[in-house]
């Protein structure tokens, strides 16, 4: 039946409003209960049931119940994704619902002819460890060592420049000496240095410690740094943060903490440095830390976590696929929050666009060329569903060791060092996203990031003279329109996303590898799922610096159907056609790549520049 499509596209065009839909049917869970054996197919005549549809020809009127659950769901925008189907009807689809997943089962378990099935336990142990990509920055806090770096950059607090402190490190050897010297000499009372050394003495030290609390200030500091994740359609948006109390001075504070928030200290595996020996923690409504001891000059932090509703952006993109060699995404994004984001950035799995400072109900058009050639970084992920592998280790994948540029995206610079508040930034999204701790990449989504001088964070101190530093990040995850259309389609590399799934390898990655002997599998999966009704055409580009002739590689990819690897014979740099190409592309449009370096009695080493793939489909 079509009415789910209708609905979907009813619903694409109404942005407030009801649809009210007659008809005969029933919710999900009646119209498909256990003691309907005979389908949902109806035979009426004069308003009465009949037993036999085939019954009396021409006389029976035959209808069809509707699925209201269906169809709430189209309207809705329900989107899932088929993992296991029988004669083009889905037996188990999963939906991404935040950064977690919901899976749905067509079967009811404790009936046949699941109840009696011998693979049931396989399949059930399959579909619960199964779990979902995830993205570093949805890991809450990752580095330690950089969040006591984001709130030690406290705002204001400049120390003096290494020429100043020469300077006066200058000053105070030349007056000390040759100074001090030249005028008792002169008085001829060159034992009076016994007194005027030490008086110079205290005296810099005097200057110097004017200096440090010139630098310190007078007041204590209240830092309330926070990144705020959303994702489309969620009612809330999830809050991690740390909260920095900076002291001039030996004193003790109280801390105040919303309810709703969960505080912690920086976890000393994580590099903090634990508890604090005189804090008292009280967790009634809300949190109070008591008692809590800052040295002069010192930072005490902590981390906050919990939830927010959700600041809502509207975002209205898709692909552009007709030119494959000049991917595009395109249309735009209204904040309809109430942050005011600067340096507002849109992230894509292969490019970046920065779309300057974005106010609350502004718009922002979006037009971004994506890098065709090169497949993106999935994010580190555990087990797909029903994504077999041979010879891996398919319940924990292997980690990628690159270098995750999503923390350069954001900030539009590499000079971290020289500003202060430009460092500030940096530490706090090293904190969260830690792009050196393996768990890299940004995987399929697209994301708006921006940067709000407020904080979420409930926190106050007992110190009315206190001053506080705001800083939030913005990462809203957006829809997208794919862009498919029914014919022919070609996805470059562009459109694919890479990830490691076994190796023998140190470090892995299918461009600018340096394969020694020994192998590795690599996972190309589209950004999104694919719906295709036909694989045209695979092709495997391999190349390695301008080299020609054969490899010297053993590539195989893997089967679909016979559920092995199949070798590709000796294969030469370049591009390579792959023959019955449908049996190495998965029901999502995934493929797996095993490409082994032979030579075990040696240290030769193959260097690949390239090892990816160009998919075409008919849809």
């Amino acid at each position: 039946l079509a009415a789910a499509e209708a609905m979907r596209a009813i619903a694409s065009k109404m942005e407030h409003g009801y649809v009210l839909s007659i008809d005969y049917g029933y919710p999900a869970r009646d119209l498909y209960a256990s003691w309907r054996r005979q389908g949902t197919l109806m035979a009426f005549r004069r308003h009465s049931p009949q037993p036999d549809p085939l019954a009396d020809p021409g006389r029976l009127d035959l209808t069809v119940h509707v699925d209201f659950t269906s169809l709430a769901a189209a309207a809705e925008g329900f989107e899932a994704a088929p993992l296991v189907s029988q004669a083009e009807q889905t037996l188990v689809a999963m939906r991404r619902v935040g950064t977690g997943q919901v899976m749905y089962l067509a079967a009811d378990p404790a009936l046949e002819p699941l109840k009696g099935w011998d693979g049931a336990e396989g399949f059930f142990r399959n579909l619960m460890l199964a779990a979902p990509m995830r993205l570093p920055w949805t890991r809450s806090l990752r580095n330690g060592y950089s969040a006591l770096e984001a709130t030690g950059a406290v705002p204001g607090l400049h120390l003096p420049s290494a020429l100043q402190l020469c300077g006066l490190l200058l000053v105070y050897v030349i007056v000390v000496g040759p100074v001090n010297y030249l005028v008792l000499k002169r008085m001829k009372r060159l034992e009076a240095a016994w007194f005027t050394i030490p008086a110079l003495v205290l005296g810099f030290s005097g200057v110097a410690y004017l200096i440090g609390g010139q630098v310190r200030g007078r007041t204590p500091v209240l830092e309330r740094l926070s990144m705020i994740q959303t994702w489309p359609g969620g009612e809330y948006a999830q809050v991690d943060g740390l909260v920095g109390v900076f002291s001039p001075r030996r004193a003790s504070y109280q801390l105040d903490v919303g309810a709703g928030f969960l505080v912690r200290q920086v976890p000393a595996g994580l590099g903090g440095y634990g508890a604090a020996e005189s804090a008292t923690f009280e967790q009634g409504d809300g949190t109070t830390i008591r008692d809590m001891r800052v040295e002069v000059g010192g930072v005490e932090t902590f981390v906050v976590e919990g939830n927010i509703p959700a600041p809502r952006f509207n975002a209205q993109l898709a692909y552009d696929l007709n030119n494959p060699k000049a991917l595009t995404l395109t249309g735009k994004i209204v904040n309809l929050s109430e942050y005011a984001l600067a340096e507002a950035v849109l992230l894509a799995p292969n490019g970046v666009q920065r779309l300057g400072n974005l106010e609350p109900g502004q718009t922002a058009a979006v037009s971004l060329q994506l890098n065709s050639l090169s497949a993106a970084q999935a994010s580190f992920a555990a087990q797909r569903p029903f994504a077999t592998l041979a010879g891996g280790n398919s319940l924990l994948p292997f980690q990628s060791a690159g270098y995750d540029p999503t923390v350069d995206d954001i900030l539009g610079s590499t000079n971290y060092y020289e500003d202060r508040d430009l460092y500030r930034r940096y530490s706090l999204l090293n904190a969260m996203l830690d792009p050196y701790g393996g768990l890299s990449g940004r995987g399929n989504g697209v994301y708006l990031a921006g940067w709000a001088d407020v904080s979420p964070l409930p926190a106050a101190i007992n110190d009315e003279q206190a001053r506080v530093v705001d800083l939030t990040l913005v990462l809203a995850s957006l829809g997208f329109q794919t862009g498919e259309s029914p014919g022919t389609q070609t996805l470059p590399p562009g459109l694919f996303m890479w990830s490691v799934f076994d190796s023998t390898q140190g470090y892995v990655t299918p461009y600018d590898a340096q394969l020694q002997p020994g192998f590795y599998v690599l996972l190309f999966e589209p950004l999104w799922p694919l719906r295709h009704q036909s694989v045209e055409a695979l092709t495997l580009h391999l190349s390695s610096y301008g080299a020609r002739g054969e490899t010297g590689l053993r590539v195989s990819l893997w089967d679909f159907g016979a559920s092995e690897w199949t070798s590709l014979g000796p294969v030469n740099w370049g591009d390579v056609e792959v023959p019955e190409p449908g049996r190495f592309v998965g029901p999502g449009g995934e493929i797996k790549a095993q490409i082994e370096n032979p030579d075990s009695g040696t240290s030769r080493v193959i260097g690949i520049e390239r090892s990816d793939f160009t998919l075409v489909v008919n849809y």
